[in-house]
């Protein structure tokens, strides 16, 4: 019996995985907006600026969610359109190790150097203990963000989106219960903000564990396979690379950007930029979920040698990102104010935003096209690829943009530097992948030929 992925109607199921997926990325977001909005509003600007500085911890914390997560459900993914369960399984263990494994490791080297990676964020004595504070109980979210996002993607590779986006929506509406708690009737400031972050993910990373050890998953996680296999390691690895690395670069340039707006504009511009990458990493994870709609249909008809049903797979996540970010554009052009008083109420800041949320991103559908080209290579195990792209994206265009462009357009230069990096990039990577599609068309038509 085919498989649907193989036989179904592609824009049927693009939207049956793909907007599940987009709520469920949306709604792991969530825990980030909501804290903000309730610390800014709760607590005040100084506040959301000194959880603004955290940002690069739970850019890593994503970060290594999508390492191991995504490269795993791309190989998962892969194994089931080949019919191989059992290597499906002995993944799964592979990734239930690493993902401990990393955690710790992470943990660790935050928790010890915390005061040390504020500083160099551009902290001051204004914003230091509001971060501190929130940063001390965030670090160990990590854990659960594992188990909640990054098992999502193998939930998805079982052709069950909808699942995957309940188990990030019950922990999306404890973190708004427990913010509400924690902030208000019992006043715990940046550190109840923190802790509801980790009791709600601790909740919904239960719901995915109980699903792969006792529920109805197709594989199952078991004692036997709890073992690291240097094969499918180094595939996980290098498969989940190049998002991943988007999101570890990110806590790179925002660590850099918080040092810039430090000194071209105080804490009213790094609250202000707080307001800005919460909006886009809001953009970002949309596109990240219509990728992860993209990821099984295409892995599953790559596995099958259906290319033509990848390369149409693509251009209609293409086209339906292009789409959402231009509303996304034009909702954020016209209403910056409304936006940035949603989260502060300083006026000061309210400027600042303003400004940062035009000029920031002015850009975001050519941003969008950079994610999902990006995600498709990993989709269909072009690793290096997909690498190289986001070193050229998210490191060598934007540093370089961030360090000199204040000196000419001052802190409007800060702002029009990652504008600046994905139009660069969308234009370098548009060559490949018209490339790599017209390769594809051909290999697609020598099949039938055969």
């Amino acid at each position: 019996m085919k498989n649907k992925l193989e036989t179904g109607d592609i824009k049927k199921l693009l939207i049956e995985f793909a907007i599940p997926s987009i709520i469920g990325s949306t709604i792991v977001m969530l825990y980030t907006i909501i804290d903000r909005i309730f610390i800014g509003q709760r607590l005040g600007a100084k506040a959301l600026a000194g959880v603004t500085l955290t940002f690069p911890f739970a850019q890593l914390s994503v970060a290594a969610a999508i390492l191991i997560g995504m490269g795993s459900s791309v190989l998962i993914s892969l194994k089931l359109g080949a019919q191989k369960n059992d290597e499906a399984e002995e993944i799964l263990g592979t990734q239930f190790l690493l993902f401990l494994l990393m955690c710790t490791f992470i943990v660790v080297i935050e928790e010890v150097f915390l005061i040390k990676f504020l500083n160099i964020s551009g902290a001051t004595k204004e914003t230091m203990e509001y971060a501190v504070s929130y940063a001390r109980i965030f670090i160990p979210v990590i854990y659960f963000q594992a188990f909640t996002y990054g098992l999502n993607g193998v939930v998805r590779a079982q052709g069950l989106p909808k699942l995957a986006m309940k188990v990030s929506a019950v922990g999306a509406v404890t973190n708004i219960i427990l913010d509400y708690i924690f902030l208000y009737p019992l006043n715990m400031g940046a550190f109840g903000a923190g802790l509801a972050t980790l009791l709600a993910t601790a909740f919904s990373s239960c719901f995915n564990l109980y699903f792969f050890i006792y529920g109805k998953s197709k594989i199952k996680l078991q004692m036997k396979n709890l073992k690291i296999r240097k094969d499918y390691m180094l595939s996980i690895l290098k498969l989940g690379a190049s998002p991943s690395l988007i999101q570890l670069s990110n806590s790179l340039v925002t660590g850099m950007y918080n040092n810039q707006l430090k000194n071209f504009g105080g804490s009213p511009a790094i609250a202000a930029f707080g307001v800005m990458s919460t909006i886009l990493s809001l953009v970002i994870m949309i596109n990240i979920g219509l990728s992860q709609g993209m990821q099984p249909i295409v892995g599953f008809n790559l596995g099958a040698k259906n290319y033509s049903r990848v390369i149409k797979t693509f251009k209609l996540t293409f086209y339906a990102g292009f789409m959402i970010s231009t509303v996304l554009l034009i909702i954020i052009g016209l209403f910056p104010d409304i936006i940035v008083r949603m989260f502060v109420n300083d006026p000061e800041t309210i400027q600042v935003g303003k400004a940062a949320l035009r000029l920031g991103l002015c850009v975001i559908p050519l941003t969008t096209g950079s994610i999902i080209i990006s995600n498709f290579y990993q989709a269909i195990g072009d690793a290096k690829l997909s690498i190289i792209f986001s070193i050229i994206r998210k490191i060598i265009i934007i540093i370089p943009a961030i360090i000199f462009l204040p000196y000419v357009w001052g802190i409007n230069g800060i702002w029009l530097s990652r504008p600046f990096s994905d139009t660069a990039s969308f234009m370098i990577m548009g060559v490949f992948v018209m490339k790599t599609l017209k390769e594809m068309k051909a290999s697609s038509v020598e099949k039938n030929i055969i």
